[in-house]
C-alpha cells in the first residue's frame, strides 16, 4: 500500500512539473504555431471547454504520466545508467509510440495539417521536461541508492559480473 501511495504522489509530482516548467515552454515554443493551425480549421476543434472537459483533460494528463510511471517501475531495473539517462530512455519510448500514434492520424487526416506536427512536438518538449522531473524525483521518493542498484543488477543479471567494479572479483 505505501509503495502505491508514494507512485501516486510521484505522479501528482510529475503532474505539477509538467504545469509548472512545461506549460510556459509550451507557451514560449509552440503556442502560437499550434494555435494558429487550430485557429485556421476553426470548426474542428472545441473552443468552448466546461468545466467537465477540463476534468477530462486533467484526468488523461495524470493517466498518460501514470502509465509512463509505471512503465518506468518495471524498466527501471534493466535499463542502465544515471537516473535521469534512464528516465529519458523509458520516456522516450513511450514518446515514439505517442508520435507513431499521432504521425497515423497526421497520415490520414488532410486537415488540419501541421496541427500533429505540433502536437508532436511539443509532447517532445513535455516528454523530456516530465522524463527529467523523474530522473530527479523517483529516487528521492523510493530512496534508491544508484550504487545499490548497480551492483545488484550487476551480480544477478550482468553476463560478465565478475568483471565489473562492484560486483565480487573472483579468479
Amino acid at each position: 500500500m505505501r509503495r502505491i501511495l508514494k507512485s501516486l504522489f510521484l505522479v501528482v509530482v510529475l503532474c505539477a512539473v509538467r504545469f509548472a516548467i512545461g506549460w510556459p515552454l509550451e507557451h514560449f515554443l509552440i503556442h502560437d504555431r499550434l494555435s494558429s493551425v487550430m485557429e485556421s480549421d476553426y470548426d474542428l476543434f472545441n473552443w468552448q471547454f466546461t468545466a467537465w472537459n477540463w476534468v477530462v483533460h486533467f484526468f488523461l494528463d495524470f493517466m498518460t504520466w501514470f502509465l509512463i510511471s509505471l512503465l518506468y517501475v518495471k524498466m527501471e531495473p534493466v535499463v542502465h545508467g544515471h537516473p535521469i539517462r534512464k528516465s529519458l530512455k523509458v520516456y522516450g519510448v513511450m514518446f515514439l509510440f505517442f508520435s507513431t500514434s499521432s504521425a497515423v492520424y497526421m497520415n490520414h487526416f488532410s486537415r488540419p495539417g501541421d496541427f500533429f506536427v505540433y502536437t508532436i512536438l511539443d509532447r517532445l518538449l513535455l516528454f523530456t521536461v516530465v522524463a527529467v522531473a523523474n530522473g530527479l524525483i523517483h529516487p528521492w521518493i523510493f530512496k534508491t541508492a544508484p550504487q545499490k542498484q548497480a551492483r545488484h543488477y550487476a551480480s544477478a543479471h550482468h553476463p560478465y559480473a565478475s568483471h565489473l567494479p562492484t560486483a565480487p572479483h573472483s579468479f
